[in-house]
């Protein structure tokens, strides 16, 4: 234990003592620094110091009124510790909620469940024409468009999803009528519709790359001086919507380059991620050599699954083996009690169902048919789960509770890719539930993807890798990659 305690602690230091590398800025920062551009977008790769840079930059402001853009409430918190009094950090939800989401407060919710579509509109049991009625509902909401009919083809303007779609964001907007609660993006989407005017002088925008153009459109409507940071290359939410608002803004352009988060073997693996994309430019690794190869499992080690499936079927390998587990934000955010009440729907317990949204189904079957027809990700991999593991589901996820430990007192953390975002370890281990490129490419030739669709899953799998400060250990994906630039 205290050998265990001891090494976490190095490895503690060792990111404090990396974060303030370097201690003068390099010659790529100085460039952002003394940039007397209106508007700069600065591309900042991996682990090269975007944070500490903006930090520089906010210094050089003092006297002015400094707007801080972070992307989660995580993000607003631990900005709020880094820059100084002059710098107000917020998320664009919070911008919004004094004004357009106060009158919400007793009806704000999480997510549009299609379920409560139906209910809604007293519609027949239509899941293919209630997730369509979501999808445009959910695209307008984070789109930069005045009207739901601005989003949709011409011919589809009147027809049934339009038509539903609008009379849903109609019921949401009503803070009397709780049949379809309010959306964190539906407040803000409101915000954005009245043009607001933000009383600051500079707005520092990070993660400019994984906005949502009605985030990018409130910024761009300032008329202050902006700075966009962000890797476009850790764009990986454009299921919700997300824009790279740096690809679509005018400005000057410059980049960050140097990480002083890994070394030269790391950095080249995640340049042969990139070159799957075209990208030209190349991350230099600061921080030695690094290792590529099986981690250390009798030292703290982190895998990183592509799904919350992934994340069970790990978390359960460790603890039939009795092994304690670290959650990235907790075992509670990798929804095992909604693998726990899709096992009880199809047991038939359906009145010991906590979660509504799979109660609301009535049956297992009808679970199903929702998540084929629907096309849902999520209910697939319950499903999946559940038909994988049937009865012995109840145990394993008590057994999976029970491993659960903070950082300290584990030598193995789970974190899916996308909550691994803006976090580094000493090892990383990529687990093989990542889709594989070599497959998304076969798929884009036979018609049945997109490349927007590869670009976000090689984006993921680039974020993944790039979280290991000493020792990454590829998955079979991964190698592949890596072997076919060796052989190019």
């Amino acid at each position: 234990m205290r050998k265990r305690l001891a090494t976490w602690a190095a490895g503690l230091v060792q990111r404090i003592e990396h974060e303030r590398i370097p201690l003068k800025p390099t010659s790529e920062q100085e460039a952002v620094l003394t940039s007397d551009a209106h508007v700069r977008i600065v591309q900042a790769f991996a682990g090269t110091g975007k944070t500490t840079t903006l930090r520089m930059l906010a210094d050089r402001m003092r006297g002015k009124r400094v707007l801080y853009l972070a992307f989660t409430k995580a993000n607003q918190l631990d900005a709020e510790k880094k820059f100084g009094p002059g710098v107000k950090c917020l998320t664009t939800h919070a911008l919004a909620m004094p004004i357009t989401g106060r009158a919400y407060r007793a009806k704000l919710t999480g997510n549009l469940q299609i379920k409560s579509i139906i209910d809604a509109l007293r519609m027949p049991t239509d899941y293919l024409l209630a997730s369509e009625i979501r999808r445009v509902l959910l695209a307008y909401l984070v789109s930069d468009a005045r009207h739901i009919e601005d989003i949709v083809p011409l011919g589809m303007r009147g027809d049934a999803t339009v038509t539903g779609a609008q009379r849903v964001w109609d019921i949401m907007q009503d803070p009397s009528n709780a049949t379809v609660g309010m959306l964190h993006d539906g407040y803000l989407k409101l915000f954005q519709l009245r043009n607001p005017a933000l009383p600051y002088d500079h707005i520092l925008f990070d993660e400019a790359q994984d906005t949502n153009p009605v985030t990018a459109a409130i910024v761009a409507g300032q008329p202050c001086s902006k700075t966009y940071v962000g890797d476009e290359h850790q764009q990986i939410y454009q299921f919700r919507g997300a824009r790279n608002a740096m690809r679509d803004v005018q400005g000057q352009r410059l980049k960050l380059t140097q990480s002083w988060r890994f070394g030269g073997l790391i950095a080249d693996v995640a340049n042969r991620v990139l070159g799957e994309k075209g990208e030209t430019s190349r991350v230099i690794g600061m921080n030695g050599q690094g290792e590529i190869g099986p981690v250390d499992v009798s030292l703290p080690h982190t895998a990183i699954c592509r799904t919350n499936a992934g994340i069970f079927e790990q978390a359960v390998a460790a603890a039939v083996n009795g092994e304690c587990i670290h959650f990235v934000g907790g075992v509670e955010n990798y929804k095992f009690d909604r693998i726990e009440d899709s096992w009880r729907l199809k047991n038939r317990e359906v009145s010991a169902i906590r979660d509504s949204s799979i109660r609301n189904f009535g049956t297992f079957a009808e679970m199903a048919r929702c998540a084929e027809e629907s096309n849902d990700v999520e209910l697939k991999g319950l499903i999946r789960i559940v038909e994988e593991y049937s009865f012995e589901i109840p145990r394993l996820t008590e057994q999976i509770k029970a491993c659960a430990t903070d950082a300290s007192r584990s030598n193995l953390t789970l974190v899916t890719g996308h909550k691994c975002k803006g976090l580094e370890f000493d090892q990383v281990r990529l687990a093989d539930d990542f889709l594989d490129i070599a497959t998304y490419k076969d798929l884009i030739e036979e018609g049945k993807s997109t490349k927007d669709e590869l670009e976000c899953e090689i984006n993921l799998v680039y974020v993944a890798a790039t979280r290991a400060l000493r020792r990454l250990e590829p998955n079979a994906s991964l190698q592949a990659v890596i072997e076919n630039a060796e052989l190019a």
